[in-house]
């Protein structure tokens, strides 16, 4: 999860999408401002790190980190991937 107050922006990371190399292309480009909120994942699996991660708007509202009326205000944008590609990706990935 990306956002910047700053630009108005947030990034929504949505599993198996490539969301660690948006967020990184985010984090290392000119808009990035120091006051950015950004959530990342780890090597470990630490179960409150992936919720944070991929911590949809309404909870940024309810844990107090926005109020409704920034998010209204706020360009989100997620990446979305075809349900059986998906699928397949999690399956090869547990082999390899």
């Amino acid at each position: 999860m990306y956002l910047s107050k700053k630009h108005k922006l947030l990034f929504i990371a949505v599993p198996r999408t490539a969301s660690n190399s948006v967020q990184h292309a985010l984090v290392n480009s000119e808009i990035a401002h120091e006051t950015d909120i950004v959530r990342s994942l780890s090597p470990s699996l630490d179960f409150n790190n992936i919720r944070n991660y991929h911590m949809m708007p309404s909870v940024l509202v309810e844990t107090g980190v926005i109020s409704a009326d920034e998010l209204n205000e706020l360009r989100a944008f997620a990446f979305v991937r075809e349900p059986f590609e998906r699928w397949v990706s999690s399956i090869f990935s547990k082999i390899y």
